[in-house]
């Protein structure tokens, strides 16, 4: 069946005209439910505001304990002791027999001088000492009571006792014209020369004698002993156990006396060396206890043994010491490292940072439960992080704080909790 165009065109208008008387009613069926849905919405809001009551919050309760507090500094690494090796005596070295780099024993030759004529002067005072020893024993043997010194003091003395007869015989003659005149002073010569060898006798001394000979052998003595610490000074020794450097000679080569040969250093035990701000110095103690980590990979501990009494002037902090024990030598002098030292203890409480909260002024504040079960807000300060906890403190025992869920509680609330064991 064909239809004309225009009953095609009268049926597309009566349709429109149809559409558009309906339009209104339908725009307000859809708008309505629109405000419906709103007012449903408003609804629920308003109610979960009332149900907070209905709203399990996690909480937890405050057991402090006894948190130490530290003070961190960065510090250099330095040798217990830095010893210059000196020659004490000139010389040509004749050999080396330290490494640089090396460790060595106390004792241990490092270099070698010639010994020059020394040992040959040292052989020749021994052969003098012998011989003054060996005249000394003579002089006291000499002296002993069937010496021969006592026998020639007899001997004199009888010697004496003849000539003076003699003599006094010969006066008697004399005077009687018995004797000649040369025969007279004949005896009387001989009686004086007895009278001067029994004097010269009688005026030795035995302690005189015993004391020349020991000077000269005490004498020789000490030249033995300087001879003797020459040749010792031709070995020069390492006068500690530690680690050699900067050897800075060679064979051959000719040293004065006091020139520097080596460097000597100890690394059995180190010192790190700290800068303490004025504000914490008098927390400091000589003994407290000390951690120390280098490149957070190796930890030691140690303690202050030196605390510095002058601050220096530009920085204004004060220099501590800190001994560490190194007997592996795995650490050397100049290494950096991060230090802690325990300056206080105060009553902390461990909880997740997740639970804290801060005004607009930047505090920080936890939610807990206060009079009548109600929220308030208590002020806290961050004593110390570590892992994923942080340690508060502000807080007495037993004070309930809210954790999981407190975002949604308000100053005022009274809220129905559940007391959890930790603070996550």
């Amino acid at each position: 069946m064909r239809f004309s165009s225009s009953y095609m065109w009268a049926a597309l208008i009566a349709s429109i005209t149809i559409i558009w008387m309906f339009s209104d009613n339908l725009i307000n069926i859809f708008v309505g439910e629109q405000e419906a849905t709103i007012e449903d919405i408003t609804e629920d809001t308003t109610n979960k505001k009332f149900e907070n009551n209905s709203l399990v919050v996690s909480a937890i309760e405050v057991k402090n304990e006894s948190v130490p507090i530290y003070f961190r500094s960065s510090g250099i690494t330095k040798s217990i002791f830095d010893i210059q090796i000196t020659a004490r005596r000139e010389g040509l070295i004749e050999n080396i027999y330290a490494i640089d780099g090396s460790f060595i024993n106390k004792g241990d030759i490092i270099i070698n001088l010639d010994k020059g004529t020394l040992e040959q002067e040292l052989n020749a005072a021994k052969a003098l000492l012998l011989a003054e020893e060996n005249e000394l024993d003579f002089i006291k043997r000499k002296f002993q009571e069937d010496g021969s010194y006592s026998k020639k003091i007899k001997s004199a003395r009888a010697a004496l006792s003849r000539s003076k007869k003699d003599f006094e015989s010969s006066k008697r003659l004399k005077e009687k014209g018995i004797t000649t005149e040369l025969e007279f002073e004949e005896k009387y010569v001989n009686y004086k020369s007895a009278e001067v060898v029994l004097s010269e006798l009688l005026e030795i001394s035995k302690n005189q004698e015993i004391s020349r000979f020991s000077a000269n052998i005490q004498k020789i003595n000490t030249d033995i002993a300087k001879l003797e610490k020459q040749l010792e000074l031709t070995e020069i020794r390492s006068p500690r156990s530690g680690w050699i450097e900067n050897i800075r000679v060679d064979i051959g080569e000719f040293v004065t006396n006091g020139k520097n040969v080596a460097r000597l250093i100890g690394l059995d035990e180190l010192i790190v060396e700290m800068q303490i701000p004025q504000s914490n110095i008098s927390n400091v103690k000589l003994g407290d206890q000390v951690e120390i980590n280098f490149n957070k990979e190796q930890y030691y501990s140690g303690k202050v043994y030196k605390i510095g009494a002058i601050a220096n002037e530009s920085t204004r902090t004060f220099n501590i010491e800190v001994r560490i024990q190194n007997s592996d030598a795995t650490l050397r002098a100049g290494m950096s490292a991060e230090a802690q030292i325990q300056i206080a203890r105060v009553d902390a409480f461990k909880i997740s940072p997740a639970h804290l909260n801060t005004d607009n002024n930047g505090n920080l504040y936890v939610k807990a439960i206060g009079l009548d079960d109600k929220v308030e807000e208590r002020a806290i300060n961050i004593v110390k992080t570590r892992d994923n906890f942080a340690y508060i403190s502000g807080l007495t025992n037993k004070t309930i704080v809210l954790t999981t869920g407190q975002a949604f509680l308000q100053t005022g609330d009274t809220p129905t909790y559940k007391i959890s064991e930790d603070g996550s």
